[in-house]
Parts: C-alpha cells; structure tokens; sequence
C-alpha cells in the first residue's frame, strides 16, 4: 500500500459559499479517492486562511525534510498550483527526485520530476486542469445565482444590473428606459401599431440598446415583446427560472403580446 502526504486549503476562514466545498466535504473527497487506489494517508495537513502559493511552500519544506516521501494526494490541481511559475519553483526544489502528485477532483495522478525540459509540458497541464476548476466553480456559482432568482446574464434594455447588499449583482428596473419597455408592450397590445411604427416610435423617444449606440431595429422590437425576462421569468442554461427581480409588465399583458404575435406571424394581415 502506497503511503502518501494529504494537504489542502480554504482560501479563507467561513469561504464555503464561495468556494463551494468546506474542508470536511474536500477531506471526504480526498480519502474517498484515496480509498479507490488503496492509498493510505501518512499525514494531513488541513489549512484555512492560506493561499495556494504559501501551502506549497509548506509542501515543499516538508518534502525537503522528508526524503522518503514519495506521494502527495489535494484536493485539486488549484489548492497547491495556481499559475506555471509556481509549478516551476516546486519542481526546481525537488532536486531531481520524482514525487506523484495525486488530485482527487481530477481523478488523476500526476507525476512530477525534474529536469526543467519536462516542464512545458506540465505547464499545460497545470493550465488546463486550473481552467477546467475554475469553469466547473464559476458554472456552480452561476446556477447558484439562477436559483435564487437572479439572473446571470445581462439584463435587458428596461433593466440596470446592480450590486446587491448580499455582495451578488442584481437587476432594477431602470427609472427611465422601463416605463417606455411597458409602453411598448401596451402599444403593441392595442394592434395599432406595427414593428416599424414601433422602431420609428423608440428611436424618437430614445429607447436604445445598452452595449449599442445606433436606434432600435424592427428584430430587436421583436425580441423585445417575446422576451419573457419583462414578466418576471427568465432563462438561462436551457432552464426557466422565476425572477427575483421587479417585472416590467404583467403576465396578461406579456400572453397578450404573444397571442397577437402569433397570429400576426400566421397571418399578417
């Protein structure tokens, strides 16, 4: 049975919500894949309040003082590497000993050797499975966010994104821009209006897009009025969320407008 040198972190004390995972649920990982290996676990050394870069610096003392040691098991790539450079000072320190590295999220053991030539390759590595965790954190967070009600995305023309007192971002209706979106929705209710009316209408009361500069299309009028985001419901992810936000126009307004651009588009006389 091999023996190896658990070590792990949390960023900071009280992190979980942001890092998603406590140190108790990262140790049950760990030995869980551990288990899976028949590796037994020599020592453990569990830190909170520690960045990436000071435990390994912890690794690396305790391997220099331990030259019998052989393998090292974390959680994942990003609690002891966080960037090329870093792996390079680890692997310099090894002084031609080769140690594995195992990484339970990754599932995967690594090895890591001198000499230097062999470090492009591991720099890829590295890059790779940091830019995989991170994604796969930032995914966790996003959804996080949809379920409570907020959306991920950018807000639409009518809406501000803004910082909430939690610290998320959330979304306002815009003072200005979401009286004229609920105008819009009840001109084209009355069926006296067609889209290029209504583009006509927005340029000369000065409904604009947000990242754009130039007066709204006929296309965008009419992704505006199918925009269920306006009724308190949005989408993200191929998934409908109830909005924790202020909707900009009732839900019998919002079915209205969508009964009338259904018929329209069967038929547009």
């Amino acid at each position: 049975m091999e023996e190896v040198v658990l070590f792990t972190r949390q960023k900071r004390d009280g992190s979980a919500e942001s890092e998603q995972q406590t140190l108790e649920a990262q140790i049950r990982v760990i030995e869980e894949y551990a288990g899976q290996l028949n590796l037994r676990i020599r020592d453990r050394f569990v830190e909170a309040g520690i960045s990436a870069h000071d435990l390994l610096e912890k690794v690396i003392a305790y391997l220099q003082h331990h030259c019998e040691v052989r393998a090292i098991i974390t959680y994942s790539v990003d609690r002891l590497i966080r960037n090329p450079a870093d792996y390079s000072a680890f692997v310099d320190s090894l002084n031609g000993r080769d140690i594995r590295l195992y990484l339970a999220v990754e599932g995967i053991m690594h090895p890591v050797h001198s000499p230097v030539d062999s470090v492009h390759p591991v720099h890829q590595f590295v890059t790779t499975c940091y830019i995989n965790v991170r994604r796969a954190r930032i995914l966790r967070g996003m959804t996080a966010k949809a379920l409570d009600g907020h959306s991920p995305s950018l807000a639409p023309i009518g809406y501000l994104n803004v910082p909430l007192a939690s610290g998320r971002g959330g979304i306002v209706p815009d003072p200005h821009s979401a009286k004229l979106v609920r105008q819009l929705f009840e001109m084209y209710a009355t069926l006296d209006y067609s889209m290029k009316q209504l583009a006509a209408w927005a340029h000369i009361v000065g409904l604009v897009p947000r990242r754009r500069a130039r007066p709204i299309s006929r296309a965008m009028i009419c992704s505006m009025l199918r925009n269920e985001f306006y009724a308190g419901v949005f989408t993200w992810a191929g998934k409908r969320y109830r909005g924790a936000y202020e909707p900009i126009v009732s839900r019998d307004l919002w079915e209205r407008v969508q009964t009338i651009l259904s018929l329209r588009k069967s038929s547009p006389k």
